[in-house]
């Protein structure tokens, strides 16, 4: 191979490489568009113990209770499957939905981490996992209606990145007779509690390419100068046609054969 044909196929492959940029190169004109979406994880497991009972397993009954009633403490314990919010990329929230059906008093509801395993259908007083770090604090008003009322909690913080949660219900203020509150269960007729967990669905809009027409003022104006940028235009493009004519230029200039010129 000759000098000059070295020249010629060197000049072809940079003419190929920079013909491609553009389809390398995105055109910028992709926008990235963010919907907001949420799912509901609902209670996997509930129960409540209390301190008079303490051998008494309350793992399947249609409410659960907290506080203190009739000279008794009452705890209550819930566990949430987190395995599909795990798969989540963009959670904005997670939220806890208590549903109260019946509270005599004003009191504090404190929520806890809780770290060690246990299981509804034998956890008792005496068996009961330990109370791990304080989440915070419900403010539950008087309800006597028996209809539920629900209370939110935001655990964000708390339960993002796991693939479970278990927390622990206490009353905050265990001096105070008959401040408790009813819950609806899992194993009840309504809802139990539940976690709401806010989420964004994001995607890339390219749209705008595969009708650029659409962009396209269908009136200019006459005597109107002003120049429309259409949507997908690369100019890469135009640069590449250029280079590719003085490519040409240059090798009819300094070599006499090749045919196809």
């Amino acid at each position: 191979m000759s000098l000059n044909q070295k020249k010629i196929s060197f000049f072809i492959l940079i003419f190929i490489f920079l013909l491609s940029l553009p389809i390398l190169i995105p055109d910028g004109n992709a926008e990235e568009i963010c919907d907001p979406e949420s799912i509901t994880i609902s209670c996997s497991e509930d129960a409540y113990v209390t301190q008079n009972n303490p051998d008494t397993n309350y793992g399947m009954t249609s409410s659960f209770v907290v506080g203190t009633k009739n000279d008794d403490l009452y705890e209550a314990f819930l566990y949430f499957d987190l395995t599909e919010v795990a798969l989540l990329e963009d959670i904005t929230s997670i939220t806890l939905i208590l549903p109260i059906y019946y509270a005599p008093r004003a009191m504090e509801i404190d929520v806890y981490l809780i770290t060690e395993t246990w299981d509804e259908y034998s956890i008792t007083y005496n068996s009961k996992p330990s109370l791990g770090d304080f989440i915070d604090s419900l403010l539950i008003d008087v309800h006597t209606s028996f209809l539920t009322v629900t209370y939110e909690l935001d655990i964000t913080d708390i339960a993002k990145g796991k693939s479970e949660i278990s927390l622990g219900l206490q009353t905050a203020d265990t001096s105070n007779s008959n401040h408790y509150i009813h819950a609806d269960s899992k194993d009840g007729f309504s809802t139990g509690a539940r976690l709401e967990v806010d989420y964004l669905e994001c995607y890339e809009d390219d749209s705008n390419d595969d009708n650029v027409d659409d962009d396209v003022p269908e009136d200019i104006p006459e005597g109107d100068d002003s120049t429309t940028s259409i949507p997908g235009y690369n100019p890469l493009i135009l640069f590449s046609c250029i280079l590719l004519g003085i490519i040409i230029i240059f090798m009819k200039k300094h070599t006499t054969k090749l045919n196809f010129f």
